[in-house]
């Protein structure tokens, strides 16, 4: 859950904040990526201290990092405009509409259009390829974490 620093809501302008939900490395390790790295080994770490409830919540906020990584895919952090369309048929008219909140629905896979908008490629709750890879991802992690951790 965004919250506090992390939240993109309240952040917007923020690069630090924003760089938890969107890459903001314009080379290099994805900035998301680095802040999964950063969590989990400060979490390794402080599991083995005997500090498990801020193991865990580290290790919670790097996951996050790692799903938004699926979830936000390479939309450009500092321009709203590019948001994505999503077709919608209503009592039989099929509708083209847009908005943020499909980057956060892993119900749709998402692609890059020549205009510089996204479009969704594929729904369905559970099948999409973004919600398996982001489900994969954060379940080797989990084990990663298991076992290093030594729980």
């Amino acid at each position: 859950m965004d919250h506090g620093a992390t939240s993109p809501i309240f952040h917007s302008g923020n690069k630090t904040a924003m760089s938890w939900h969107f890459n903001v490395n314009n080379s290099g390790t994805d900035s998301r990526r680095q802040h999964l790295h950063d969590n989990y080994n400060a979490a390794v770490k402080k599991y083995k201290n005997g500090q498990k409830t801020d193991a865990y919540n580290l290790f919670g906020a790097g996951l996050h990092a790692l799903q938004d990584s699926y979830a936000h895919i390479d939309w450009n952090w500092k321009n709203w405009a590019h948001w994505a369309y999503y077709y919608k048929t209503i009592k039989g008219v099929k509708y083209k509409l847009s908005g943020t909140w499909v980057f956060d629905s892993t119900a749709y896979d998402i692609t890059k259009k020549s205009d510089g908008y996204y479009g969704t490629e594929k729904g369905g709750y559970g099948s999409s390829n973004r919600y398996i890879n982001t489900k994969s991802a954060t379940k080797n992690w989990i084990t990663k974490f298991v076992k290093e951790a030594k729980l």
